[in-house]
């Protein structure tokens, strides 16, 4: 067993970012992110939205980047959920 061995592939970052999911189950819900990584992000989810493993989302920024450009929307598919959030990994296409 690896019981307490991380095995993820990427390194994970703290980050405390709002970004809005979307998904049509739930309209569009803003949420704040605990990590990220290469390969994904980890959202705090309370009662509030629905997701679960296998969605498909859309992502973006809550703010305008620093040049007051919008920032990209990205795809994501949960992964992983837990009682605190989910983790969400990005399609790349």
């Amino acid at each position: 067993m690896n019981k307490g061995k991380d095995l993820r592939r990427h390194a994970r970052i703290p980050a405390n970012l709002e970004v809005q999911v979307s998904h049509p189950r739930f309209g569009t819900a803003t949420l704040k992110t605990k990590d990220l990584s290469d390969g994904g992000v980890y959202v705090w989810v309370s009662s509030h939205p629905d997701l679960k493993v296998g969605d498909t989302v859309t992502v973006q920024l809550a703010h305008p980047l620093g040049d007051g450009e919008e920032p990209p929307l990205l795809h994501m598919r949960v992964v992983r959920q837990d009682d605190n959030g989910v983790g969400m990994m990005f399609i790349v296409d």
